[in-house]
């Protein structure tokens, strides 16, 4: 625990027995399915009753997940991809069903990515989640068994299934592709059998980012590791480049005794404008904003329907939404497609004091749209999805 006395940090790392009383006892368990066995599983596991959450690494994932289980089961999506206001939607429900004062339904199926993971006070029964850094990892557990309440004899006990690990340092390219494989490997290994919450924590997460930890681990253990620490600390190193090109210069005060000039910096040639700045600032993989609209031969609306002549700038600009990084692989084309769209349906937008600079993304009758390569569609229940048309639907 660390706390700021005045200027000074002071941590306590003992804590007395009396501690122990609130501790929880973790069962973690690997597993390792094919998405429509996982459902299956899933699904046993609640037979009896009891809310089963699902964590996984990408939106696509999740939203496969999502159209597998089955019409009848009470089932709730939330992950990034949704406009802010269904999302909101979501999470409220969620709240009223599985939070602190909720009324839980006798058997639900909650999947979503990182977001779940993040300030919602929900409660699961049993936690299926996807490997990631063991920081993580225990953030999403901590989901799990929140509150003192009734459960299904099967799931009193708090246990968490952990995917995605095919062998030792192998994840599978979407896991790979979300977090560094240096720290996957790191957190499978020192993730062990039983976790004791919150005991346990600060000594695993210690673990898996302390460089000095690798000395335990041996190469047959984990094949692998010494050369994914190298692409580990040359990623870390790319992304302080990439942010300094951008970061505040300190002041100079020479000659400057206010702050005018203050911001002045030199950005190394980089590319100045505001969505490259944003995607480039950004460690995440997600990179241009639009605004979602629907444009038909009827007219234009927001996606809940009412006309953009009907509403404020101000609302229309809240209706925003991240691209997946797949759909704008060329940036400075995605960039281009969308201004020309946004030019030749909203050519007003320039004018606005809400709106100048936004790009537009226009949805057809359907909600959807076609982007570059890519077939773009969007619903209130599974958000924005996207594929290409050699996927054949998937």
């Amino acid at each position: 625990m660390s706390i700021l006395d005045g200027n000074q940090l002071k941590q306590l790392t003992k804590f007395s027995d009396k501690s122990s009383q609130f501790s929880t006892q973790l069962q973690v368990y690997r597993l390792n399915l094919d998405d429509v066995d996982l459902i299956k599983t899933v699904l046993k596991k609640i037979s009896n009753g009891g809310i089963a959450g699902i964590v996984v690494n990408t939106v696509k994932r999740a939203q496969a997940l999502a159209k597998l289980v089955p019409e009848d089961v009470n089932m709730m999506l939330l992950h990034s991809n949704f406009l802010a206001v269904d999302r909101e939607s979501q999470e409220e429900k969620l709240q009223k069903a599985i939070g602190k004062e909720g009324t839980r339904p006798a058997k639900m199926i909650v999947i979503g990515t990182q977001v779940l993971e993040q300030s919602l006070d929900i409660d699961f029964d049993v936690l299926f989640t996807d490997i990631a850094p063991i920081d993580l990892v225990l953030q999403r557990a901590g989901r799990l068994h929140r509150h003192k309440i009734i459960r299904p004899k099967s799931l009193e006990s708090p246990q968490i299934y952990v995917m995605g690990i095919n062998g030792p340092g192998d994840y599978g390219d979407g896991n790979e592709s979300v977090y560094p494989k240096y720290l996957l490997m790191k957190s499978d290994y020192f993730l062990k059998q039983t976790v004791l919450l919150p005991n346990d924590i600060s000594k695993l997460v210690q673990k898996v980012y302390d460089p000095t930890a690798d000395d335990v681990i041996s190469r047959d253990e984990m094949p692998g590791l010494a050369d994914a620490r190298v692409e580990f600390d040359k990623h870390l190193e790319q992304e302080k480049s990439k942010a300094k090109a951008f970061q505040i210069a300190p002041p100079q005060y020479a000659g400057h005794p206010t702050i005018h000039k203050w911001l002045d910096r030199s950005q190394s040639g980089v590319d100045t404008d505001e969505q490259k700045a944003n995607a480039a600032v950004r460690d995440i993989k997600e990179t241009l904003e639009v605004i979602l609209v629907q444009h038909t031969s009827k007219g234009d609306n927001l996606i809940d329907g009412r006309k953009l002549t009907d509403v404020s700038s101000q609302e229309i600009a809240q209706q925003v939404i991240r691209l997946p990084t797949a759909t704008t692989f060329n940036i400075d084309m995605a960039i281009k497609s969308l201004e020309s769209l946004t030019s030749l349906y909203y050519p007003e937008w320039r004018q606005d004091v809400w709106l100048k600079g936004a790009l537009a993304l226009p949805l057809d009758g359907h909600l959807s749209v076609k982007l570059g390569d890519w077939n773009l569609s969007y619903s209130s229940k599974f958000g924005l999805s996207y594929s290409k048309e050699d996927d054949h639907g998937s």
